[in-house]
């Protein structure tokens, strides 16, 4: 039985920055490698942020110089500006060029590889319930997802 057909395969080396086309693509139990392998830090929220907070990152592209190893850190990406410059997210320009770019203070922080305490890949601790709702794209009124089926 057919159930459909992968057309592209793309990978985002930083979280909500654009990604890479991909040839082709190895799975592991975690998803492609690499995949989200660095994200960005709000310093003033302390933990990871997103798009959905940050929309001018999304002008911002991402793709690895080197291949990703499935279980290890994720290599250094290289990270396309607007304006066609670029530089690796783990320079030290990276951080003040990003900020600059999103108006608030961001760092650039790899997840780390399977199995490591690593910073969360989102944080909500800080927010209001109601905004909480907005960030997960739910309306007034809609039920939030019940995951208590699923292991912590």
């Amino acid at each position: 039985m057919r159930v459909g057909t992968v057309h592209q395969v793309w990978r985002y080396p930083v979280k909500s920055m654009g990604g890479e086309r991909l040839p082709a693509a190895r799975l592991s139990w975690r998803g492609i490698p690499g995949d989200r392998g660095w994200a960005l830090y709000d310093e003033a929220r302390a933990g990871i942020t997103n798009a959905k907070r940050l929309p001018p990152v999304r002008e911002v592209s991402a793709r690895y110089l080197e291949e990703p190893v499935a279980g290890e850190a994720s290599p250094p990406a290289e990270l396309r500006f607007p304006d066609g410059s670029t530089i690796r997210s783990d320079s030290p320009e990276a951080a003040p060029r990003i900020s600059g770019l999103a108006g608030r203070s961001v760092a650039m922080r790899s997840l780390g590889p399977a199995g490591t305490e690593t910073d969360p890949r989102l944080t909500t601790a800080a927010e209001t319930p109601e905004m909480q709702r907005a960030l997960g794209g739910l309306l007034p009124g809609e039920p939030e997802a019940d995951f208590s089926m699923f292991t912590p």
